[in-house]
């Protein structure tokens, strides 16, 4: 097909006009190759719209592209119907299955991923990036069909913007069930209060009580310029005193402000990762300060402290402790306008980062501050054999949040999926148990006492004595 021309808004996102075998307003292009084999389908919906199709044979997956000229700092809604049928990832096929927009000026693609074997609507908010256009895509690159009708793209005004929320959580939110929302009523209760509001920080101060009725530390608030505000800031149990671990450690050494690690002597290591967020730099000497410590006879891991950052850091850390593949979590996204619409399992596995794992004793500390990234770090540890869970619960709190940026320029932070043990138990609000409870009462840090004396038992009694 022959280069389009920047659109005013979406053309035909109904499906309705085609060429041949495209859509004439679309452009049909390669998005992934995984094999020899032929070209994934593209053709007409049964019930209107747009089938995209592939199977274990399929080499050549297509996307559909359609590029759309924006106004500077606006911000659009790309609303749509979708469902999908049989998606399954085989052999070396990519992880792709949404509908999505890529901003021009950067590398921003903000998508929806459909799940539900039934027509459901979808949306994708997001802002003009910055080139003055923007790529709407349509991409299948595993096995199944994914199905899509009625796009449809406006700008939305500043003026919209509570209303705009409000639908949105209602569609993404992952917590209603579990926290006994009834949106519909919380949402009208604030509604006159919050439209009421005359700028943007008045919109957030307005904003706030009605977002705190969820008691979510991952539903966060932001300004156009301003840091990212929690909207709940409750007070866990704290069973760590650093200052006291560090006095126990011989050769302490800080990295940054992530981690600590030392020595624990007759052979023990000891490494507390506090943060999974921060330059890559300090994980990659995180990483080998760990690597170092492969001829402990055992290590303490002490992940309490640990409120979350990037997931994929906690597997490279993990990934060192694993003697193979092993599933440490699950979780569920919203796939229906319903709130207890969700769609399948997706399976979090653990894998080794090194040929031999470090399988000698490992006691890691976890407790109520333990959330988020962190927690998942927690469940990565928890399902390798040789790793004894010690401390308190973790906290319970592991929304995958992501951004509704809003056309007033306010950006709210909420949960998007449910997130599970490997047998299918939810954890929000109740956390990961540990294998052995430590009070953490006591002078210094208790748990760390308790935790260090634990790992001598399992020391000694892997060497059988």
């Amino acid at each position: 097909m022959t280069a389009l021309l920047l659109l005013g808004l979406l053309v035909d996102g109904s499906f309705r006009d085609w060429e041949g075998e495209a859509p004439r307003h679309w452009q049909v292009t390669v998005g992934a190759r995984s094999g020899e084999g032929a070209a994934s389908l593209v053709e007409r919906g049964a019930e209107g719209g747009v089938r995209l199709a592939g199977d274990a044979g399929t080499g050549v997956w297509r996307m559909l592209t359609q590029r759309v000229a924006l106004d500077a700092g606006a911000t659009y809604r790309l609303s749509f119907e979708a469902r999908a049928l049989g998606l399954l990832r085989e052999g070396r096929q990519f992880d792709n299955a949404y509908v999505g927009v890529r901003l021009a000026g950067g590398t921003a693609l903000r998508v929806d991923r459909p799940l539900s074997p039934e027509w459901a609507p979808g949306e994708v908010i997001f802002r003009e990036g910055g080139g003055g256009s923007a790529e709407v895509a349509l991409f299948l690159s595993k096995t199944g069909a994914m199905e899509v009708r009625a796009l449809v793209l406006e700008r939305v005004a500043p003026k919209e913007s509570f209303d705009l929320l409000v639908r949105h959580m209602d569609r993404y939110y992952s917590h209603f069930q579990s926290k006994g929302i009834d949106w519909t009523k919380l949402a009208a209760r604030h509604r006159a209060t919050v439209l009421a509001a005359d700028d943007d920080a008045a919109f957030m101060i307005a904003l706030l009580p009605m977002l705190m009725e969820f008691k979510d530390p991952h539903i966060s608030i932001r300004g156009p310029s301003g840091p990212l505000f929690p909207t709940f800031l409750d007070a866990p149990q704290r069973n760590f005193d650093y200052a006291a671990v560090a006095r126990g450690l011989a050769n302490p050494r800080m990295i940054g402000k992530v981690a600590l690690a030392g020595d624990l002597g007759e052979g023990a290591g000891y490494l507390g990762v506090f943060s999974l967020q921060g330059e890559e730099a300090l994980f990659t000497e995180v990483g080998e300060s760990l690597a170092r410590m492969g001829e402990c006879r055992g290590i303490l891991l002490d992940l309490r402290a640990n409120g979350g950052g990037d997931e994929r850091r906690a597997a490279a850390l993990a990934g060192f402790f694993a003697d193979k593949a092993r599933l440490y979590a699950k979780a569920r996204f919203r796939s229906g306008a319903q709130h207890d619409q969700f769609g399948p399992p997706e399976e979090r596995w653990i894998a080794p980062r090194v040929p031999a794992g470090f399988l000698r004793p490992v006691v890691c500390l976890i407790g109520q501050h333990c959330m988020s990234s962190g927690e998942a770090f927690a469940k990565m540890m928890a399902v390798m054999p040789h790793v004894t869970m010690a401390g308190q619960p973790t906290r319970g709190a592991s929304g995958n949040p992501a951004p509704v940026p809003l056309p007033n320029g306010v950006e709210v932070w909420f949960s998007r999926w449910v997130d599970f043990l490997p047998d299918g138990t939810a954890t929000e609000g109740r956390g990961l148990a540990p294998h052995v409870e430590i009070d953490p009462q006591g002078e210094g840090d208790a748990t760390f006492r308790a935790g260090v004396a634990l790992l001598r038992r399992r020391i000694e009694e892997a060497a059988g004595g």
